[in-house]
C-alpha cells in the first residue's frame, strides 16, 4: 500500500473482538476519545485509513463513525477507505484482499 506503519485508534472508550460485546458496552466514547484518535493521527503522514467493522452491523445507525470521520478531516488529515460498506461505511481490512484499492472517503 506504500505506508511505511500503522497506528490505531478505537472510536469508543469501550473496546471487544466482537460487536455485541461493543454493543453491551452501550458504544461508550470517553472525555480523552477525539484527543487520542488525533493524537493517532499526527504520527502518521496526513493520511488516515478509516474503518468500521465488517458489513457495517456496528455502525448501522450510529452517527459516531461519521462524526470521527468528520473530525478527522476538520483538523487536516485526508480520510481514506478500502471500499464501503452497502450503508456508506468504510470497509474494515479485516477479510479484504491485499489489493483492495484504496480511495478518498468522504462519509
Amino acid at each position: 500500500m506504500g505506508y511505511g506503519g500503522l497506528v490505531f485508534a478505537n472510536a469508543f472508550a469501550f473496546i471487544a473482538t466482537n460487536p455485541a460485546d461493543l454493543r453491551k458496552g452501550r458504544y461508550q466514547v470517553g472525555p480523552e476519545n477525539d484527543s487520542r484518535i488525533l493524537q493517532a493521527c499526527a504520527m502518521g503522514t496526513g493520511d488516515v485509513m478509516v474503518a468500521w467493522w465488517p458489513g457495517g452491523a456496528l455502525g448501522r445507525g450510529l452517527a459516531r463513525p461519521q462524526e470521527v470521520s468528520k473530525m478527522v478531516r476538520k483538523a487536516g488529515y485526508r480520510t481514506l477507505a478500502l471500499g464501503r460498506t452497502d450503508d456508506g461505511l468504510p470497509l474494515h481490512p479485516l477479510r479484504l484482499a491485499y489489493a483492495t484499492p484504496v480511495e478518498v472517503f468522504r462519509g
